[in-house]
């Protein structure tokens, strides 16, 4: 049974729902989970800008907490995301990972490359993750679906606007850019591991 969690990095415009998922915030994204009365199952941070009795808010609404030293060779979002794996989590949602800091948001995508088929990032306009060997069929709401070698990998796809057929693909190729499903696209990947960008734009929207 697959065990899955949402994760909240910052303060969103609303709130993430997804079924039996647990709730886990991180630093800023803890405070804004327990302003909102969220029960979560873990905060995790070095909580060092936030007050002592906004800590106590956190601690009120998390069943655990995890203080980090401020001074770390990792990421909040990386420490977060291997504890969680270390905890038996498959499916981890992270919501806050994309856009502000471009340098933590290439760490956040590397982070999708390094756990395929386990990690996966959101905004208002992108899901983003990571596919291993495997054949799948992806149906998303979004109007382009790109994709990015992390080294070598070959792949065929089907049902999209441009199709492959044991097409090889480097870390320097960028031909995966800008995409789009035809209804259901059919992807087999039999080498290598691939970031999946499906995305919308502010001005033409799916």
């Amino acid at each position: 049974m697959s065990k899955e969690c949402i994760v909240v990095l910052r303060a969103l415009q609303e709130i993430p729902q997804k079924d039996s998922c647990d709730y886990i915030g991180v630093d800023e994204g803890a405070f804004y989970l327990a302003q909102n009365h969220i029960l979560m199952k873990l905060a995790v941070g070095d909580f060092d800008s936030i007050h002592q009795e906004d800590e106590n808010i956190i601690k009120k609404y998390s069943e655990s907490i995890i203080h980090l030293n401020p001074i770390k060779d990792d990421s909040d979002s990386e420490h977060t995301i291997k504890e969680l794996i270390s905890q038996g989590y498959d499916k981890i949602h992270v919501y806050g990972g994309l856009g502000n800091r471009i340098d933590h948001e290439v760490v956040n995508l590397r982070l999708a490359m390094q756990y395929p088929n386990q990690v996966f990032f959101y905004d208002s306009f992108h899901k983003i993750y990571a596919l291993d060997k495997g054949f799948y069929k992806i149906q998303e709401d979004f109007k382009y679906f790109s994709l990015f070698a992390k080294d070598k990998v070959e792949l065929s796809i089907k049902g999209t606007k441009y199709e492959l057929d044991h097409k090889v693909m480097s870390y320097d190729d960028l031909f995966g850019l800008s995409n789009e499903i035809e209804g259901i696209a059919e992807l087999t990947i039999y080498q290598g591991i691939l970031l999946v960008i499906h995305s919308n734009d502010s001005i033409n929207k799916k």
